[in-house]
């Protein structure tokens, strides 16, 4: 690995993850409390409430279960958008089912409950930002690199 692709790699593991709260965000955009309205200053502030929480789960998610989807990747040369995204996406679904036995709902609700994305919308939630944070990290990575037009 020469030094900038090892650049690359380490500047991806750490601003793949900033997307999460943003995507987290989306479904609750900045309505002022009380008022029904939407304020700019409120749609600007409202990432910075859900980054904290968003962050720390994206950046523990990303070192249990992208270091090694990764250290996979590399091993075998895989550079396709499609097996990034569908990798990033069953990670979020991993985290989301781990955030739902972290709080007991694995043994306290039905199975058809918590992998049915209209009874927990959260599980759509994780899996796009786990496939677009995905899908950042591979932009990041192979950034500038030759040989991209023949992904395996």
């Amino acid at each position: 690995m020469t030094r900038t692709s090892r650049r690359r790699t380490i500047s991806a593991f750490l601003v793949a993850p900033l997307i999460v709260p943003f995507v987290f965000y989306v479904p609750f955009p900045g309505e002022s409390p009380g008022t029904g309205h939407f304020s700019p200053l409120d749609r600007l502030l409202g990432p910075l409430v859900f980054a904290p929480f968003g962050l720390a789960i994206a950046y523990v998610a990303e070192l249990l279960l992208g270091v090694p989807a990764w250290m996979v990747f590399r091993r075998y040369g895989v550079r396709s958008l499609p097996a990034f995204a569908a990798t990033g996406a069953l990670m979020g679904w991993f985290v989301n089912l781990a955030m739902e036995a972290a709080t007991g709902n694995l043994a306290t609700k039905a199975l058809t409950v918590l992998f049915n994305p209209l009874d927990n919308p959260y599980i759509s939630i994780c899996v796009v930002a786990g496939s677009l944070a995905a899908v950042l990290f591979r932009a990041i990575v192979f950034s500038g690199s030759q040989g991209t037009k023949n992904p395996k």
